[in-house]
């Protein structure tokens, strides 16, 4: 009996989120760098793009909503007896509202980051081929 065995395990690097920066094992990667890792894994490249775009609302919504709080605040308090205090209470209200709004869509969108890191470390599972040769028969096996 001939007994022939080859094995080759193929794993990719995990990738971790940590303080909102992304890291391969222990070395730190951009989001670019993480985009070219998980081009091909669709699920992962899915959320990815949700973050990429919940982000791409969230960062103007929270340089509106602080100008409307900056702009509002500082009009109520240099203006206090003016006729349109009014509408500066309402300018810094919309403010606060619309950047309580970015804060919301930017976590949606970390979120979608993380489980687009799950998905990726997901499908890294250690892949073995086995060459086998016997008397009898020859096989490749692949164990997951």
């Amino acid at each position: 009996m001939i007994f022939l065995l080859v094995d080759v395990n193929a794993q990719k690097q995990m990738v971790r989120l940590q303080n909102g920066k992304l890291y391969e094992d222990t070395r730190p990667i951009t989001r670019k760098d993480y985009k070219q890792l998980i081009k091909n894994n669709e699920e992962a490249f899915s959320y990815f793009k949700k973050q990429t775009t919940a982000n791409a609302f969230a960062y103007p919504l929270a340089f509106i909503g602080g100008f409307g709080v900056g702009f509002g605040g500082t009009s109520l308090i240099f203006n206090k007896n003016s006729s349109l205090t009014p509408a500066y209470a309402g300018i810094l209200g919309g403010g606060i509202a619309v950047t309580a709004a970015a804060f919301i869509i930017e976590a949606v969108g970390r979120g979608s980051l993380k489980k687009s890191i799950k998905a990726y470390n997901g499908n890294n599972q250690p892949v073995s081929f086995q060459l086998k040769s016997t008397s009898n028969e020859i096989g490749i096996v692949a164990h997951f």
